[in-house]
């Protein structure tokens, strides 16, 4: 008899993943006894790795008191003190949060909160949020900043409630930090037209880059802010939307409701867990640390990567760092996407136990390809180099077969 197939709908239709059964600081460890080293912490997720006791114990704790309650008719100690741990010192004016079950619900709080303010403020008019478009390695970032003044005027500044962007863009362009300067010209423009600035730190936020917000090293704060990943390091779904006093206050003389709701908002067991997460950030000092590693890591792919034909850029910040592989060094040529670049480096980092974030569609969407690294805080210098090491092994292999 055959093995039984799965009734579980994976990403793949076409293949079952390996069944992870354990974990292990920055080890992951597969249902055949291979131990998997955790390079880009599943998607930036696992910034203290697996299995951190004090994260369990505190988890086990909130477990044996409550672990649900429903927002709409109790809160909770664990999400109160969560709240309070986030923004009771209201870091650049962000005075609220919203908790909420990961980034995507983060994000849509964050926009649908920006229209409520406009709507309760008098301005029905702004229901138009502008986003930016992929940009081919950064280069083109900068000039972003006049195309932005340039939509507003498009589009008519009265009718845009927000602006919405990755202070470091994440999956989609691989580990890009804005040129210096860029996100105050953005700050400039929208407040001189009225509208918000919403930042997606989903993804490089929560000590990620060195701080514990992106936007620290900007200059610049949001009026709203989306976070998730790293609030929880994965121990739990939870994500956050976090907002300047004045929104909530014009909403609270207003209609004096939010009118936005999930069913595990501020989950009593996930804010026990990600309260954990960010006191341990702070207890052990791993912001300081996320910065030397983040130096080592920078310094360790320029050392086997720097003169590397096919690879375009290094690029990132702190331990969110990525390198975008090319056909042609000089001129920044992608590969074609069929031939499927990205997976095939997954494939082969898997095989030299490497877990890392491989993507496709770098440069437009379709074109391009990029490696992204985002281990655990926690990593020590010998895991940086064994990341680097493998990695490189795996890309050496994926462009043989692909040059043959």
């Amino acid at each position: 008899m055959g093995a039984r197939p799965t009734r579980l709908l994976h990403r793949s239709l076409r293949e079952t993943p390996p069944k992870a059964i354990g974990g292990e600081g920055v080890w992951l460890i597969a249902e055949d006894g291979r131990r998997i080293l955790d390079a880009s912490g599943g998607a930036a997720v696992s910034c203290l790795g697996h299995q951190h006791p004090r994260v369990l114990d505190a988890m086990a704790r909130q477990a044996s008191k409550l672990v649900y309650a429903h927002t709409a008719f109790l809160s909770s100690e664990p999400a109160e003190a969560l709240a309070d741990h986030l923004v009771g010192h209201e870091p650049g004016g962000l005075a609220y949060a919203y908790l909420v079950s990961g980034g995507s619900e983060a994000v849509e709080a964050s926009i649908k909160l920006a229209r409520q303010y406009f709507i309760e403020r008098g301005e029905p008019q702004r229901y138009r949020f502008i986003a930016r478009r992929q940009s081919y390695h950064g280069n083109t970032l900068g000039a972003l900043a006049a195309e932005l003044e340039a939509e507003f005027l498009r589009l008519g500044p009265a009718t845009v409630a927000a602006f919405i962007a990755e202070p470091v863009v994440g999956a989609t362009a691989g580990c890009v930090p804005a040129p210096e300067g860029y996100f105050r010209a953005v700050r400039e423009i929208c407040d001189r037209h009225g509208a918000l600035v919403i930042l997606d730190e989903v993804m490089c936020g929560m000590g990620r880059t060195g701080t514990t917000h992106a936007w620290e090293q900007e200059g610049i704060a949001p009026d709203i802010q989306a976070i998730a990943k790293g609030l929880g390091g994965g121990y739990q779904p939870i994500g956050a939307m976090l907002a300047r006093a004045e929104i909530v206050d014009t909403i609270r003389k207003g209609s004096g409701a939010f009118q936005h709701g999930h069913t595990y908002l501020g989950h009593p067991l996930a804010c026990a867990a990600a309260l954990e997460v960010q006191l341990i950030i702070r207890d052990e000092k791993l912001l300081d640390q996320v910065k030397a590693r983040g130096n080592l890591l920078e310094r360790r792919l320029t050392e086997r990567f720097g003169n590397h034909r096919h690879i375009g850029d290094i690029r990132g910040r702190g331990l969110f760092q990525a390198i975008e592989l090319v056909v042609d060094r000089a001129r920044k040529t992608p590969f074609d996407p069929a031939l499927k670049l990205n997976q095939k480096i997954k494939a082969a980092a898997f095989e030299h136990g490497l877990a890392c974030y491989p993507t496709g569609g770098t440069v437009d969407g379709r074109s391009g390809d990029h490696v992204l690294l985002a281990p655990p805080y926690i990593a020590t210098p010998d895991d940086i180099d064994l990341i680097v090491e493998k990695l490189g092994s795996a890309v050496d292999v994926a462009l043989r077969k692909i040059n043959h």
